[in-house]
């Protein structure tokens, strides 16, 4: 496991366009230009958001034949009861 999170180190937080280009910040653009990336592409711009880290990691997992089970966590209605107490 220690390999994979070596590799993982390796990817600066950012994205990649519509045209390709690679974007190093979140910009006002993000949501109208996004594509995500498949694994590969990620390793090769060592650039991603979460969402293109996690297909890398999934990737990777599944290459370690690590057993893989999705769970979506569903988070903003507990956030926004969290902050109208407070």
């Amino acid at each position: 496991m220690n390999d994979i999170m070596l590799v993982l180190n390796n990817i600066e937080y950012g994205y990649k366009d519509k045209d390709n280009h690679l974007h190093f910040f979140i910009d006002d653009n993000f949501s109208s230009n996004y594509v995500l990336q498949s694994p590969l592409e990620v390793l090769q711009n060592k650039v991603g958001v979460c969402w293109d880290q996690v297909e890398l990691e999934r990737s990777l997992f599944l290459e370690k034949r690590f057993r893989l089970i999705p769970i979506l966590l569903f988070i903003m209605m507990v956030v926004n009861v969290l902050l109208t107490l407070f």
